[in-house]
């Protein structure tokens, strides 16, 4: 083997054949209630699971990431004897590259700290404990009988479950990361995914002069962790986490996924794995699924997995720019395209941090996060009446 093998191995994802293994849902069970249709299988999985880890053994690969559910495989960083020897297998069906996805939305300085406001044009609302791109789509609204229940599912950098403001059910959160030190879902080390739960639905305690009352404010939430403390995660991590998503969520709950890689191939294959999951999350959880359209200031409809903004219940979100009275104007950095035709307030977005603080970010997350709380306080897509055009494409305002 060459030296140059051992240090550059290539993040991969091995699809086995039916050949080899049936997985365990199956598109003849895809309308049922996957939750109870697995109850009893724990048995079957672990096997299963074990003869995926086994198959990776005898080739000297630890595999990472498992598949038993969907389709039946792992990850693993391989080199390119590995990758050629696999493929000679004929109880593989095809490998593919894991690639990498991001979280990174554009920083405005330092997290603030509780009591430090007034030093940052953040347009927060004192009387309100909430920020002016909450109030400007119609949020604050606080649950009532008919979502207290529904739960909205942060596909993200984890959730600080501590958090006063946030609302999350730790029992249902899960981390895909296989990453030491990234294991708990009820920690974020990053930010991220603590920040937009907080637009989404944050409630800020009674007698806390300072707080964030989200959109949908005190909103059950659920940690899916698919991104490490640098923002940074892998496709089979999004994979595993919509997998799970695909047999817990339930009707009319929010998957909010404000992530993203620049791909073409994918964007324009919606027969890949993560396009057919969120397919399979609005036709038969009937779940709706908010991503972000990207801030490289390019073209939305490549920046996946928001490029696949079908059928109905799934959106695509730009960020516009706005001032204390209305909306100013597109995001300079937001993506734009065809497949974002929703936008919402993106830039210095006030919410919740780690450790009971609070930050100040930019970008087309803090866009999608509003529009997840709309949906979920809604229970249905946002109204609009107003629109912006840019670059020839009208896009509608969300507004609960």
């Amino acid at each position: 083997m060459k030296d140059t093998e051992l240090v550059n191995p290539i993040s991969s994802i091995v699809y086995l054949t039916s050949d080899f293994a049936a997985p365990i849902i199956e598109e003849e069970n895809f309308g049922e209630d996957l939750e109870k249709y697995i109850e009893d299988k724990d048995k079957i999985i672990g096997g299963l699971r074990q003869k995926i880890i086994d198959f990776a053994n005898s080739y000297g690969i630890h595999a990472q990431t498992v598949f038993v559910f969907f389709d039946v495989g792992f990850s693993a960083p391989l080199t390119p004897s590995q990758i050629s020897s696999l493929e000679n297998d004929s109880s593989v069906d095809h490998i593919e590259d894991d690639m990498e996805i991001q979280g990174r939305p554009i920083m405005q300085g330092r997290p603030i700290m509780q009591g430090d406001i007034s030093s940052n044009p953040v347009f927060y609302i004192p009387n309100e404990r909430t920020c002016r791109a909450v109030t400007l789509v119609g949020g604050p609204i606080p649950v009532n009988h008919r979502n207290r229940d529904k739960k909205i599912w942060v596909v993200d950098s984890g959730l600080d479950s501590n958090h006063h403001d946030l609302n999350v059910d730790m029992s249902l959160s899960f981390s895909f990361v296989i990453e030491n030190g990234e294991q708990d879902p009820n920690v974020d080390h990053n930010g991220h995914g603590t920040h937009c739960a907080g637009i989404a639905s944050g409630k800020a305690v009674d007698g806390n002069y300072f707080g964030m009352n989200g959109v949908s404010s005190g909103a059950k939430l659920v940690s899916y962790k698919v991104l490490n403390k640098c923002g940074e995660g892998k496709f089979s991590y999004l994979k595993n986490a919509l997998e799970y998503l695909r047999i817990f969520g339930k009707n009319r709950e929010v998957a909010m996924i404000c992530l993203g890689a620049n791909s073409r191939e994918l964007s324009l294959d919606h027969n890949n794995p993560i396009s057919r999951l969120i397919l399979h999350l609005t036709l038969f959880n009937k779940m709706f699924v908010v991503m972000s359209a990207g801030n490289s200031f390019g073209d939305a409809n490549i920046n996946f997995p928001g490029s696949f903004s079908y059928p109905t219940r799934a959106v695509t979100i730009a960020s516009v720019d706005y001032n204390w009275d209305y909306i100013t104007g597109f995001s300079p950095y937001s993506n734009y395209g065809t497949c974002a035709r929703w936008a919402a307030p993106g830039t210095t977005v006030f919410s919740t941090f780690p450790g009971n603080r609070y930050e100040v970010m930019s970008g087309t997350s803090m866009a999608a996060a509003l529009v997840a709380g709309i949906i979920h306080a809604r229970g249905g897509l946002p109204v609009s009446d107003e629109y912006i055009t840019y670059m020839g494409l009208d896009y509608k305002i969300a507004k609960v």
